[in-house]
């Protein structure tokens, strides 16, 4: 419990929603590679890499993905092209979870889905729980496990192959993202004790 109040008080003076956990990414901001932090608004381009958006939800991106508004109870994601393997972790907290594309958006509340835009339309398919897709004139589909549905353009929703691929990078697992974050916390505390070590005496720090 202590911990877990510790890492929480870290974040909250911590702007970034998220870190780079394997491969590397190009953004608006440069080039980030595992480690790095995520900030709010950032477009992430890569053929092949996971991130972690707090509290617990990793993506495995390899296309185009923007995160448009991270929080933690309302992550709003837009997948402009290529593909989205996401796992949504919503044991501590329920929150409201979507990924758009040009033609629908995928409302998620505690699964793992991949959604995939091509010049064919959006594609999505549900790998654990459940998910509702809805396109640009208000059509619904409700997707559970198992299942695979493709929306094109003007032709609504119909049903595809369930196909299982085989992922680049394994989700990591609660206990394994909860250390990731203590260390995350403990590195940023050292770097911060060391500027104020090697600040010259008298000199006030910046505000």
């Amino acid at each position: 419990m202590i911990l877990l109040l510790l890492i929480q008080f870290a974040l909250a003076q911590d702007p970034s929603v998220g870190e780079v956990l394997e491969g590397e990414i190009k953004t608006q901001r440069g080039e980030l590679k595992a480690g790095d932090d995520l900030l709010q608004g950032d477009r992430l381009e890569s053929s092949g890499a996971q991130i972690l958006l707090f509290p617990a939800n990793q993506i495995n991106v390899e296309g185009v993905l923007s995160l448009e508004n991270v929080t933690d109870s309302d992550t709003s994601l837009k997948l402009e092209s290529g593909k989205a393997r996401v796992n949504v972790d919503s044991t501590e907290n329920p929150q409201e979870f979507r990924v758009k594309t040009p033609y629908a958006t995928f409302g998620v509340r505690g699964t793992e889905f991949e959604v995939e835009e091509s010049s064919e339309g959006s594609a999505l398919q549900v790998y654990d729980g459940q998910v509702e897709a809805q396109d640009q004139q208000g059509l619904k589909q409700r997707v559970v496990k198992g299942e695979a549905f493709q929306h094109r353009r003007g032709q609504g929703w119909a049903r595809k192959e369930f196909k299982e691929r085989k992922q680049q990078f394994r989700f990591l697992r609660r206990a394994q993202i909860q250390q990731k974050r203590e260390l995350r916390r403990q590195m940023k505390m050292m770097r911060k004790d060391q500027r104020r070590l090697t600040r010259p005496m008298g000199k006030k720090p910046r505000r």
